[in-house]
């Protein structure tokens, strides 16, 4: 018992001596567990040490519990030997016996296989009758084939000359020891090192300084004699079995080996420019010279195909779609997309329609510069805006004096469809009036389908709104509005919705004679918006000059009207699929004069 508990006890007994009314000099009779013992904490003739256990008090007999069960003042002064084999149980002080209920059981006990602690050494059957670290065979888990004789164990090499298992490998005289198939040259086989699995006649060469196959030499690196090292030894043959594989060997076009050792499969490259030939799989077209490849750029004037696109000097190495004029062609900058022979021009001191003049735009054709590059057309889009031309009723300064004329555009606002508006309609095959929608219905034939209000004149300023949705059909073919020369002309601008690469876009350009721009003025037709949410609200407001493109509310480019002479608004499916077909709707179109 601790001092601590002991001094709790006292304090406590001695508060309920108090209470009791006890004083030095009356009888003591504390004995609060009731064993018969007064407590010694509490009482000064007490002699009961724990008076909280009955189990411990003067009248107990001690046991090796690891407490005073008799109150004399020692823990655990006992010894017990309950099978009387002269060991005491190691519950006890001192004690050493690891079962004291079986005399066979004892710390002097040979050990036996018997799934025992025989000799109290913590282990089970761990016989080892000649010491030499190894358990007897007989045993479980034991590998010690002569448990009497020291000198034979797993770990004793065999001696291959004396009839016996020296290694407990169950052969005699025959030993393998390191497990890789070769017997020992000292037991009459052929492995040089029989304590290495990696050492054997056969094995691989490694550059160690050691006899890897047996073969009396430490560097033979050029397992097939090409005269090329292997890798590993600092040389540089990819394949040290074949002696046709080599950095020296050619590449052959057909066998799917790197023959060379390059690195790469099939490569030949005669002319050292860094492009395998044609007959290779390759993109040169001349394998002999090295100003020759695929890969390459045209150079003008050397008479040779350089880019093996089958043209000699051919070069449009911007991809303008002009060759530069140093090839005969007529592109002035070859470097540059945005400038070749009918490119738009702008005021930024480039020539970009190579007409050898900077910044002379005139955009419509009517031989007056663009004020914005210094001249005095200002109007560069329409071609009958220009200084001292003749006034006309549309709301715009034809002649650039600085004042409109008097009279003004007259267009018919909301178009209800509910009346009869046939008669301002040019309706192609397809297109039907039906509610309040202009709607088109039916299968194309790889072409346009018009829809063609041509009685407003829209060189004027205006404002058109309308939405436009598909109902059914291909969505890859476009659906979309054009404002320019009509029907017959189909040159304009134009803004359409359809499906591309998968996801909906809007594209932005202009026809003129016949071919599509965008407008940046190249060949392309750039998406604007892939969030469209139909049905997609459109709208086109023209100020006499520019036009501003508004896609379901938001304004995604200003851009300068193309040229065109007449005015009307089209609405228009195509077909690009050769007979998709698709249905859409056109509604809430209104059309107004700004």
């Amino acid at each position: 018992m601790t001092r601590e508990l002991l001094t709790t006890l006292t304090s406590s007994a001695l508060f309920t001596l108090l209470l009791a009314g006890c004083g030095p000099d009356t009888e003591c009779t504390v004995d609060l567990d009731e064993d018969g013992f007064h407590s010694a904490a509490s009482c000064v003739t007490g002699d009961d040490c724990d008076d909280l256990d009955p189990d411990v008090n003067p009248g107990q007999r001690e046991v090796c519990d690891g407490m005073d069960n008799n109150c004399d003042g020692y823990v655990d002064d006992v010894l017990l030997d309950r099978d009387a084999d002269g060991y005491y149980d190691e519950a006890c002080l001192h004690g050493t016996d690891c079962d004291d209920l079986d005399p066979a059981v004892h710390p002097d006990q040979e050990e036996s296989c018997n799934d025992i602690d025989d000799d109290c050494n913590g282990k089970v059957d761990d016989r080892d009758m000649d010491g030499d670290g190894f358990t007897d065979a007989a045993c479980s888990d034991g590998d010690d084939c002569d448990d009497g004789d020291p000198a034979i164990n797993p770990e004793q090499p065999e001696d291959c000359h004396d009839g016996v298992d020296n290694d407990c490998d169950a052969s005699v005289d025959d030993d393998d020891h390191d497990g890789d198939g070769h017997r020992s040259d000292d037991c009459g086989g052929d492995d040089c090192d029989d304590a290495d699995a990696s050492i054997f006649p056969g094995a691989p060469e490694r550059c160690d300084d050691v006899d890897r196959d047996c073969d009396g030499e430490t560097i033979d690196v050029d397992a097939d004699s090409d005269g090329y090292y292997d890798p590993e030894c600092g040389g540089d043959d990819c394949d040290e079995r074949d002696a046709s594989i080599n950095p020296g060997a050619v590449d052959f076009c057909t066998d799917g080996i790197d023959n060379d050792c390059d690195g790469v499969i099939d490569i030949e490259d005669g002319d050292g420019d860094g492009d395998q030939p044609i007959s290779c799989g390759g993109t040169d077209c001349d394998d002999r010279d090295a100003t020759v490849a695929g890969s390459f750029d045209e150079i003008c004037g050397d008479g040779v195909d350089n880019d093996c696109d089958g043209v000699p000097d051919n070069a449009d190495l911007d991809g303008d779609g002009h060759v530069a004029e140093a090839c005969g062609g007529d592109d002035c900058d070859d470097g540059e997309v945005n400038v070749f022979p009918g490119m738009i021009e702008h005021c930024d001191t480039v020539d970009a329609d190579c007409d050898g003049d900077l910044d002379d735009v005139d955009r419509d054709g009517d031989g007056y510069l663009d004020a914005e590059c210094g001249g005095d057309d200002c109007n560069d889009g329409l071609p009958f805006i220009y200084p001292r031309a003749p006034e006309r009723c549309d709301g715009l300064d034809n002649n650039c004096d600085g004042s409109g004329d008097s009279c003004s555009q007259e267009l018919p606002g909301a178009l209800d469809f509910s009346e009869d508006l046939t008669d301002q309609w040019w309706l192609d095959d397809g297109w039907m009036i039906a509610g309040q929608q202009l709607r088109y219905s039916g299968l194309a034939d790889d072409r346009y389908h018009y829809a063609v209000y041509s009685e407003a004149y829209f060189l004027a300023p205006y404002d058109i709104t309308l939405d436009l949705s598909y109902d059914s059909g291909d969505q890859d073919d476009p659906v979309g509005v054009l404002i320019g020369e009509g029907y017959d002309v189909e040159d304009g601008v134009f803004v359409h919705v359809k499906q591309q690469q998968g996801r909906m876009v809007y594209n932005l350009g202009y026809r003129a004679n016949g071919k599509v721009h965008s407008h940046t003025g190249h060949d392309e037709w750039p998406g604007l918006s892939d969030e469209l949410g139909l049905p997609n609200s459109l709208r086109l407001v023209h100020d006499g000059r520019m036009i501003d493109f508004y896609i379901n509310g938001d304004l995604v480019v200003s851009w300068l009207q193309p040229t065109y002479t007449q005015g009307a608004l089209v609405l228009y499916t195509y077909d690009t699929t050769d007979g998709g077909g698709v249905d859409a709707s056109f509604d809430n179109i209104s059309v107004i004069a700004n």
